[in-house]
């Protein structure tokens, strides 16, 4: 845009990193509404899967002509989704889309990232958490939650959505 013989620069943020920030809220709340019921590690583990799954959704629409499809999937394989560590996803997210990437769960185990940069796969992206215990316990997910008291249980988010996730528990 010119503007009286100066150049006037216009900054447009990426296409994506709006959508990402309205993401990063309209996902469910479950965790905010049930951190008294939780333990304190399995609403963190929460919070930080849904943040870092906000910046790789938008990341991702940023980056991929393809959107992620959205396929109604009854089973998640991991396998299907190469891992990347997280000091190259560090440098795809910070800090246009986090200030900084936590790599830890809420018990301080390290988190599993997965990303497929070509958008290839179904999944194409997914961040997990392996519980208190340290050890994933499968790889590949029903969509399904369980008890609040299960902290051994994995915790994972794929291309948008928690797959496995601690419910709240019954009154």
């Amino acid at each position: 845009m010119r503007t009286r013989g100066r150049s006037t620069l216009v900054c447009r943020p990426p296409a994506g990193l709006l959508l990402g920030a309205l993401l990063a809220f309209a996902l469910p709340l479950d965790a905010g509404e049930a951190a008294p019921t939780w333990s304190a590690e399995h609403a963190e583990t929460v919070q930080r899967l849904r943040t870092i799954g906000a910046a790789l959704y938008t990341w991702h629409l940023d980056n991929v002509e393809e959107e992620p499809a959205g396929e109604e999937l009854s089973e998640f394989p991991m396998a299907a989704v190469p891992v990347i560590d997280a000091e190259a996803l560090e440098a795809l997210l910070v800090p246009l889309y986090l200030t900084e990437l936590t790599k830890t769960d809420g018990w301080d185990n390290a988190l599993e990232f997965r990303l497929d940069q070509e958008g290839e796969t179904a999944p194409l992206m997914a961040v997990r958490s392996a519980g208190a215990n340290g050890k994933f316990d499968e790889e590949s997910y029903e969509p399904r939650p369980f008890g609040p008291e299960d902290e051994l249980d994995d915790l994972v988010w794929v291309d948008g959505y928690f797959v496995r996730w601690p419910r709240p528990p019954e009154d």
